[in-house]
């Protein structure tokens, strides 16, 4: 959907929603997300990215340093590919569960990961597909496919009897049994962040879905 003040603004950028599901239904790795209709890439113009996470992380991991620090390896995972200069930048935590770009004030938007936990707070319901893991919003320049803004939410409110369980898994997934990795699920999103989409390899990182317990 487009988004902006007027008019001439809608002409010029647009938001894409990502949307990871739970589910397995496969070649490039990767593929790079292009602007609707056009030819061209997303891209960021600066090479360092600031990220903040919010400062509630899941409420499935009573240990919130690990969880917050499952959110951190994911951007690492992206950091230390040796082929590229781009970079994500951990900058500490946020109160503000805000995601999405606002065009009014544009020096406002912050690049942001939040947990939906629906807890009775509107604020903290779950607005998107309720099947998905997670669904990062990327907020870009139409004309040159240029990223404005990125947001990851995941989605830890899912009630009944397919509630997701998120877990900060031990590398050897020993401990993540019927459990959705944070690192996992955000590596992939920070991929989204990135620019990339969903490829048809069922190995890759950027694929479409993930089962419970996988890393």
């Amino acid at each position: 959907p487009a988004a902006g003040r007027g008019p001439a603004m809608m002409n010029r950028a647009v938001t894409t929603l990502f949307v990871l599901l739970a589910t397995t239904t496969p070649a490039w790795a990767y593929v790079c997300t292009a602007v609707p209709g056009a030819g061209h890439t997303l891209w960021w113009e600066p090479r360092n990215i600031p990220i903040l996470q919010h400062v509630a992380c899941s409420l499935d991991v009573p240990d919130e340093a690990a969880c917050k620090a499952a959110v951190t390896a994911a951007m690492q995972a992206w950091t230390e590919v040796p082929c590229t200069d781009f970079t994500f930048v951990d900058v500490g935590d946020t109160t503000n569960p805000r995601a999405g770009y606002d065009w009014r004030r544009p020096d406002d938007n912050h690049n942001v990961v939040v947990f939906r936990e629906g807890t009775g707070d509107p604020q903290d319901a779950w607005p998107h597909t309720p099947g998905a893991l997670a669904i990062t919003t990327v907020t870009f320049n139409s004309r040159t496919g240029r990223i404005l803004d990125a947001d990851i939410e995941v989605n830890g409110a899912l009630r009944g009897q397919n509630q997701y369980t998120f877990g900060a898994c031990n590398v050897d997934g020993s401990d993540c049994a019927g459990k959705q990795d944070i690192q996992n699920t955000l590596t992939h999103e920070f991929g989204h962040v990135l620019g990339l989409d969903h490829p048809l390899e069922r190995d890759a990182t950027m694929y479409g879905s993930a089962e419970p317990g996988e890393l």
